[in-house]
């Protein structure tokens, strides 16, 4: 059996040789089937010239039709691939998994600084900007680090984000911390008060179920991760998506100022909320 995560062009020729070969050909669909375009983080067509002279949107409605099973990482993704491909027989739906690890919190609410959390590249899709416009609105006379671990994917975004953190308060600060490796990120959980996620399109991110696997609450705008797994005043808080950055500020100021005993809560909440996922579980779905 193949398994493959990405619908590239390698992909597509290796399909071709399982295909030759009658090979079995899985996919896991990281991107919503109808959503492609938005998706691409490079342009895909002197490649595809390279290859087969077809648009993109042929190109995929191929690669999937030619697939022996995809598996899709929820319900909403599930629905996503069906009305895409027309055909339900194919898709199979095992979510993320993760590996629960019992780490204490070491961060409270009376510390002197609060630190906020947001991995993954840094593009228009994760919508950093956003982020960094709500840290001028939050209602607190301590300091305030958002901390962005990843890479920027393209020098244009990188130059507005640039621009946009000039001139902040001497209390509120962004870090850039570059590529952070897997465990290191795992790690930092630990000392973040909270997960803020500003990203306008995901299937099921890893990151917002490591971070409530750790016990660190999100807070965020809505996408088919975060509408599935946060619960307001239970595990974090969800946003409108098209919420302004000022009335984001206005609900992380609300969580910061709450009470030590309600944000223990919260964490433990957080830890509850995605057991299902635990990594055991899905690896069998995977085995079966």
């Amino acid at each position: 059996i193949v398994h493959a995560h990405n619908v590239d062009p390698l992909s597509f020729v290796v399909q071709a040789w399982c295909m030759k070969n009658t090979v079995p050909f899985i996919y896991t669909g990281h991107l919503l089937a109808t959503k492609y375009a938005e998706w691409q983080n490079f342009d895909f067509g002197l490649a595809l010239k390279s290859i087969i002279n077809v648009s993109i949107d042929v190109y995929t409605k191929r690669y999937y039709k030619n697939c022996s099973k995809i598996i899709c990482l929820n319900e909403f993704a599930r629905a996503d691939f069906e009305s895409y491909t027309h055909d339900p027989e194919k898709l199979v739906v095992i979510p993320n998994g993760h590996i629960f690890r019992d780490t204490p919190k070491h961060c409270t609410l009376s510390d002197d600084k609060y630190r906020l959390l947001f991995p993954g590249y840094i593009s228009e899709r994760k919508n950093q900007l956003f982020l960094i416009d709500m840290m001028r609105f939050l209602h607190t006379d301590k300091k305030v680090e958002l901390l962005f671990a990843g890479t920027f994917l393209n020098d244009k975004y990188k130059e507005k984000v640039m621009k946009a953190i000039k001139n902040f308060p001497e209390n509120r600060e962004v870090k850039f911390l570059g590529y952070v490796e897997h465990e290191k990120l795992l790690e930092m959980y630990s000392d973040i008060h909270y997960f803020v996620s500003s990203a306008l399109t995901e299937v099921q991110s890893l990151a917002v179920i490591e971070s409530l696997a750790s016990g660190t609450p999100v807070i965020g705008l809505e996408n088919t991760t975060t509408t599935e797994l946060v619960k307001n005043d239970y595990n974090g808080y969800l946003l409108n998506a098209k919420s302004t950055p000022e009335e984001f500020a206005q609900i992380v100021s609300k969580y910061l100022n709450i009470t030590q005993g309600k944000y223990e809560k919260l964490s433990e909440n957080a830890r509850k909320s995605v057991g299902f996922l635990e990594y055991s579980k899905i690896s069998q779905r995977y085995i079966d």
